[in-house]
């Protein structure tokens, strides 16, 4: 991430990537086994108050800001390895919320580690086979805050009663 003296919360990072972001990989074109790129990409509306908010973020971590798909979004784009590797770094101190994203940050970790066509081609349908893992073992160790205990959780509906 950038040197400069401003600085992002780490949890609104965590929080906005959650909500707005994906990983990306792809595989060049060119020919050789190992044009693996992973980039993080966050993607709004283009509205005013956005446009200035991603180049926030582009001035505190780096990355690139676009304005894309027939100027209806502006897309803050992390693509160098360094950068990609700190997001990473933050992400594992500020986890993601959902297994679904966790599923995606993992498959992003072995692109990068594997960095080979082969690898991603071979395992990307697998992306989410340890999502049903990561499920029950939050549902095993779900801890009702205290005083809370009057409220029932319901599976089928993921809703709160009280």
């Amino acid at each position: 991430m950038s040197n400069n003296s401003k600085r992002l919360d780490p949890n609104f990072v965590t929080g906005f990537a959650y909500g707005e972001g994906c990983f990306s990989i792809s595989i060049a074109k060119r020919p050789g086994p190992n044009h693996v790129k992973v980039r993080m990409i966050i993607s709004i509306k283009n509205l005013r108050a956005n446009v200035i908010m991603l180049l926030l973020v582009q001035e505190v971590l780096g990355g690139t800001v676009r304005i894309e798909r027939k100027a209806q979004y502006v897309s803050w784009i992390a693509i160098s390895k360094n950068l990609i590797q700190s997001l990473i770094k933050l992400l594992e101190k500020y986890p993601l919320l959902t297994t679904r994203k966790q599923c995606q940050l993992k498959f992003a970790i072995k692109c990068i580690e594997h960095n080979t066509r082969s690898f991603v081609v071979e395992n990307r349908d697998f992306m989410y086979d340890d999502q049903h893992n990561m499920l029950n073992y939050n549902d095993k160790n779900f801890v009702i805050p205290e005083g809370e205990e009057n409220f029932i959780f319901h599976p089928l509906s993921h809703h709160l009663f009280s």
